[in-house]
């Protein structure tokens, strides 16, 4: 068990110091900044439109966001997988 806490320990070093979670914290503040593009993006939570969408995915901003969002969700799907190769090898159940 020591083990396994110890490398989820290491791997949230890693995830704090991988590109892609750092890039996208760093456009997460330069969308907040947008004042404009929030104001696209309440508006479309409360009426989507697809003109509204392709306003809001035409910032270059936004779109650099999304594909660091895509690369973040194929980290995720890795680690998930790596914690299952652990718990498997150690034999751990709920």
């Amino acid at each position: 068990m020591e083990e396994l806490l110890d490398k989820v320990e290491q791997l949230k070093s890693e995830l704090d110091r991988n590109e892609h979670v750092v890039r996208i914290k760093e456009l997460n503040k330069e969308l907040k900044k947008d004042t404009e593009l929030m104001g696209l993006i309440d508006e479309y939570r409360i009426h989507p439109s697809e003109e509204l969408k392709m306003r809001i995915y035409s910032n270059p901003i936004f779109a650099e966001y999304k594909v660091e969002e895509n690369e973040i969700n194929f980290l995720i799907l890795s680690i998930r997988s790596e914690l299952k190769n652990i718990k498997g090898s150690k034999g751990c159940s709920r």
